[in-house]
């Protein structure tokens, strides 16, 4: 169960979904940009989801946690085939970055983003040599039409 203590001016269940969209989005896209009260409300749990995928050894049960949590199964995939090998080395999941106040309301802005140490692919050859290839998480459009 999603649980904020912030109310986010929002029912239980718009603050649910809206906290799961916010988790789905960090994970896929590496960082969100949003107002302030909002990324202190997902901070804590992305860092919990994080430590959960961290010490967990069954992938069966880690990933029917994480889908009370998230949203899809590619967000679930890239968990643990990505961050899961990278978080055992590194105790700073996700840093929070102030950012300016947006311009028609005054609210104050703030950027959430994944440590980019955990976004590190390890392949491993025939030859037993470890290589480090950066994850590339924007899509190329293909002109071929």
């Amino acid at each position: 169960m999603i649980s904020t203590h912030q109310k986010l001016s929002r029912k239980i269940g718009h603050r649910r979904i809206l906290v799961k969209n916010m988790l789905t989005s960090l994970f896929l896209y590496e960082k969100i940009t949003s107002t302030s009260a909002k990324i202190k409300a997902v901070k804590p749990l992305s860092e919990m989801i994080l430590n959960r995928v961290k010490i967990s050894k069954n992938n069966i049960f880690l990933r029917r946690y994480l889908k009370k949590y998230l949203i899809g199964n590619n967000v679930i995939n890239k968990l643990i085939d990505v961050y899961q090998p990278n978080l055992q080395n590194n105790n700073k999941f996700v840093f929070k970055y102030k950012l300016d106040t947006r311009k028609g309301d005054g609210a104050e802005i703030s950027m959430l983003k994944i440590n980019p140490e955990l976004l590190e692919v390890i392949k491993i050859d025939n030859a037993d040599k470890i290589k480090t290839k950066k994850l590339v998480t924007k899509i190329s459009k293909s002109n071929d039409k």
